[in-house]
């Protein structure tokens, strides 16, 4: 179970859109291929959680992964 602390009581939820892409990423092997959308939005994950992204999933294969 999650605990709940007074910190979590009073967090705010922070609603950030961001653009997305239509592009099939499935077959993507190499981060520096994938759509300029999709990295800005690993990009901003990253700065967000403030912790770098280390696995890119494009697919449910165990081969459909980029790793960092």
């Amino acid at each position: 179970m999650f605990p709940v602390t007074q910190l979590l009581e009073d967090a705010k939820p922070i609603y950030n859109e961001i653009k997305g892409w239509k592009e099939d990423i499935s077959n993507i092997k190499e981060y520096k291929n994938l759509p300029e959308a999709a990295k800005n939005y690993i990009q901003t994950i990253e700065k967000t959680i403030e912790v770098p992204v280390k696995w890119i999933s494009v697919g449910p294969k165990r081969e459909q992964m980029i790793i960092l």
